[in-house]
Parts: C-alpha cells; sequence; structure tokens
C-alpha cells in the first residue's frame, strides 16, 4: 500500500538502501515537502508473514519491532487497533523507533468516531486515518488527517 504524507517536514520513509543524496532531504525538508512511503496492513498479517519477510529464527513476539527497522509506518485493521488494550499501544510505541508512524484503518463512519479517541494513545507517532474505499472524506466527519485507500491522492 502507498501513503502519501501530506504533513510538511516530516519524513514517513526512505526505502532501505534508496541513493539519496543529503542534499536532496535537506532541499525537500525545506519546503512543504509530500514524501512517498510504503506500509503494510499489520505486520504480523498472514499474508506478510507468508511471504518470508521475517526469518524463520525470528521469534513472533518480535515481529513489530523487525517490521519497523525496514518499514516506518502501519496501518492498523480495526479488528486490531480496537481490540489492543492501552498496555499493548504503549508496548508497541516502545518497540518503534521515533520516527514510526501508525494509522488506524477504518471501514464505517462509526469506527472513524472510534478512532479519534482511540489516536490520542498513539501520542506523537499517530499519522492519520485510512478511510476503505467504501468511505469517503466528504461521508465522515474529523478533524484528523485522512487518506483514502485504494484512491490517488
Amino acid at each position: 500500500m502507498l501513503l502519501i504524507n501530506q504533513r510538511p517536514n516530516r519524513l514517513l520513509g526512505l526505502s532501505v538502501g534508496w541513493p539519496v543524496s543529503k542534499e536532496v532531504v535537506q532541499s525537500s525538508m525545506s519546503k512543504q515537502a509530500r514524501w512517498v512511503g510504503v506500509a503494510c496492513v499489520d505486520w504480523d498479517n498472514p499474508t506478510l508473514v507468508a511471504s518470508a519477510f521475517y526469518p524463520d529464527d525470528v521469534p513472533q513476539d518480535w515481529y513489530l519491532t523487525y517490521y519497523a527497522n525496514y518499514i516506518m509506518a502501519c496501518v492498523l485493521s480495526p479488528a486490531k487497533w480496537r481490540s489492543a488494550s492501552m498496555e499493548q499501544i504503549q508496548d508497541w510505541l516502545e518497540q518503534t523507533q521515533d520516527n514510526f508512524w501508525f494509522y488506524l484503518l477504518c471501514e464505517t463512519p462509526e469506527q472513524v468516531e472510534m478512532a479519534q479517541s482511540r489516536a490520542a494513545a498513539f501520542g506523537n507517532k499517530f499519522a492519520g486515518l485510512v478511510l476503505s474505499a467504501a468511505l469517503s472524506k466528504e461521508a465522515v466527519s474529523s478533524e484528523l488527517p485522512m487518506l483514502n485507500r485504494g484512491q490517488e491522492v
């Protein structure tokens, strides 16, 4: 999934190994830059796990830390973010570096409402909402940054 970060001067993520010079980063950071980054829906989703992204010797409870070393954002499915306790969210925050971002996927207007109160738990690692293709930004009311899944931004 490609995500466009619309926040200025905040790096969502550069692909590991991209040949980007210090000058390119500095000149882009001085403008109202938009960065393209890659994120998966849940770091432990079956498709990602089956893809051999995680080495066999990485325990399942280390998946998030491993994931965060290579990918700078994660879109949390409604099942994951709605069922997470405050302690679990705190653990996720501790397992990820300071410039890692969490997005909350919302598939219904009710989930958008719930996400607005849940977002605060992620502190400065909260990046915004990702709306399912069935929802439009016009159909929901939120002050939070929103992206539409499956739609160009």
